[in-house]
């Protein structure tokens, strides 16, 4: 049952990284970066993960926590969008190929 439980899970966190993807598209428009440039964003977006982190590890109280625990969720969310705007620029198959 924990393995049908973990494929849940994974299948969920996909549609939100798709979510945000759609909205990083509607807010930007189309993305073409340098890989540097693209390791920039993904650093920031990755810094706003880590700041949230540690807000998280200082909360001390039910209710701060549930609040961080939502930030964290969102910006890894905004992470994995952005490392999949990289994989969807420079390695995806086409689908010529």
């Amino acid at each position: 049952m924990a393995t049908v439980r973990v494929q849940k899970q994974a299948a969920f966190f996909v549609k939100m990284v798709q979510r945000e993807r759609r909205r990083q598209d509607a807010k930007w428009g189309p993305q073409n970066h340098s890989l540097d440039e693209w390791g920039t964003i993904l650093a920031e977006e990755f810094g706003s993960f880590a700041k949230t982190v540690n807000n998280f590890r200082m909360s001390d109280t039910p209710a701060k926590n549930g609040e961080c625990y939502l930030r964290v969720v969102e910006e890894l969310t905004h992470t994995a969008a952005v490392a999949q705007a990289i994989y969807e620029q420079y390695f995806s198959p086409t689908l010529d190929s």
